[in-house]
């Protein structure tokens, strides 16, 4: 099958070999991994992008399209909207040839990909829910891009011509309430070179790990840095590592001035590669978002056997941890709640041990790559086939 996708990618995916996964490395996890996964079962892809150069790549099974984002002006890179034009002129002329389409995200790539509805089954996977984004904004720059992430968003999803994918349960149920139809539910996936093969070997010592995209309130990454000051008072041998991608150093100036940051290590922009041995060194995981529309820190966390506590209501955390089976949960809004819990985990090390064991089993069954990689090829068949 010839396979298109419009994702966004960023510049040090490129490589002169064109290594596939050198190529992908910057892509959203599971997007690398889909991508992985179709190559290895012998479909060409077609990667449509914008990055900051213009440049084509072509290799037998993978070409990669690409047009510079800031072709626009500085005015219409505050909005998002700097590759939209480009990208669908991009797109409507290099796929003719193709067999399928699919977007990821909500946003320009998926407006672009709507353009070929006409010549081809077209399928976008929702990756986050703008609405819920926009209310944690504040006020400025950010409110407005993500009010025009809304507005896209409620073009794409309204329109019954391309074909939604909703990333877990709680992404088809925002989509059901809003816009009142059933959307399958293909989870995010996970390189298999990712998931352990042998037994875990336990840590010493009491490691804490958060691997998150920022410091916001969504992000809710305060609250533990708050929990652990009074978890450290109680283990006074615990140590927290903090992964961003991107760090507010005003936030982290301020924690300091609280004298928050005891024991605490905050670590900026590690490869995804790299972060397996943090996974391996940590007794234990905490994602405290308030909302996630899927936690792929969490599966990343299982497939090394590692303990996992989530927000019960945050998103669709509960659904990957299957409601507390294969991990802990606590209440985001609360941090004494997120404290009992760590306190759970490392007070009862068998109990976690079993949780993680079973969600380890399940990540592998559930949430592999060839597992979500025939889910895709099943839907794509289907439409294909009408």
């Amino acid at each position: 099958m010839r396979i298109g996708i419009v994702t966004p990618f960023s510049p040090e995916i490129f490589t002169a070999s064109l290594n596939p996964d050198e190529l992908c490395s910057a892509a959203l996890p599971s997007v690398q991994s889909l991508i992985h996964s179709f190559l290895k079962n012998g479909h060409f892809v077609r990667v449509f992008t914008y990055t900051s150069i213009n440049k084509t790549y072509k290799t037998p099974n993978l070409e990669v399209f690409s047009i510079p984002a800031g072709l626009f002006g500085f005015k219409l890179q505050l909005l998002g909207l700097t590759p939209l034009f480009h990208l669908k002129a991009l797109v409507e002329k290099n796929s003719a040839d193709l067999d399928v389409l699919h977007a990821q995200w909500s946003y320009e790539t998926a407006i672009a990909a709507m353009s070929q509805c006409h010549r081809m089954p077209v399928f976008h996977t929702i990756r986050d829910w703008a609405p819920f984004i926009y209310n944690f904004m504040p006020k400025g720059r950010d409110k407005m891009y993500w009010f025009i992430r809304k507005q896209l968003a409620r073009k794409v999803l309204g329109n019954p011509k391309i074909y939604t994918i909703a990333n877990s349960k709680y992404t088809h149920d925002l989509i059901k309430k809003d816009y009142g139809y059933d959307a399958p539910i293909i989870p995010n996936s996970i390189k298999d070179d990712y998931i352990l093969k042998t037994d875990r070997k336990p840590p010493l010592g009491c490691n804490i790990l958060c691997v998150t995209t920022n410091f916001d309130q969504r992000k809710n990454v305060g609250m533990l840095i708050e929990a652990f000051s009074e978890f450290l008072k109680l283990k006074p041998e615990a140590k927290l590592t903090v992964i961003t991608k991107y760090q507010d150093e005003s936030t982290v100036k301020n924690w300091k001035s609280k004298g928050l940051l005891k024991n605490v290590r905050i670590l900026v922009h590690i490869d995804h590669k790299l972060l397996i041995d943090y996974y391996d060194q940590a007794s234990f995981f905490v994602t405290p978002s308030k909302e996630e529309t899927f936690g792929n820190t969490v599966i990343e966390s299982l497939s090394r056997q590692v303990p996992v506590i989530g927000g019960q209501s945050s998103g669709a955390i509960p659904w990957v941890l299957d409601y507390g089976r294969y991990g802990y949960l606590f209440d985001a809004n609360s941090r004494d709640s997120l404290l009992q819990a760590m306190l759970q985990v490392c007070n009862h090390p068998e109990e976690a041990k079993r949780k993680a064991l079973e969600g380890y089993q399940h990540v592998k069954d559930a949430f592999s790559e060839q597992a979500i990689y025939l889910k895709h090829i099943k839907l794509y068949q289907e439409h294909v086939k009408r």
